[in-house]
């Protein structure tokens, strides 16, 4: 299920539990003028894409984050707000996981 970041006090985080299917992606919104967007896998390898679908397998374009591991993305590309990624999709590579997700103004 979808997971909105707000943005209202930055830096802002949330724990979310992906589905026990593998690869089930589960979308994060994000404000479109946050800077910086942490991923952290807790017990299990994860993965990160910048499209897909709330609910359906995650794609074959990802980047892995193994267990006990932080990603880091900037959200910034030069272009201003109304170009930026404003949704990132998570999905876990194996079994049920929780990851840590951090936003930063």
């Amino acid at each position: 299920m979808a997971t909105t970041i707000t943005g209202s006090n930055l830096p802002e985080a949330v724990r979310i539990t992906l589905s026990g299917t593998p690869n089930e992606a589960t979308r994060v919104n994000v404000p479109a003028y946050v800077a910086t967007t942490s991923v952290a896998a807790i017990a299990v390898d994860s993965k990160v894409a910048f499209t897909g679908t709330d609910g359906s397998a995650l794609g074959s374009a990802y980047l892995t984050v193994p267990a006990g591991s932080m990603l880091e993305l900037s959200m910034m590309d030069g272009l201003g707000e109304s170009t930026r990624i404003t949704a990132i999709y998570v999905a876990s590579a194996t079994a049920s996981a929780v990851v840590e997700v951090v936003v930063e103004g």
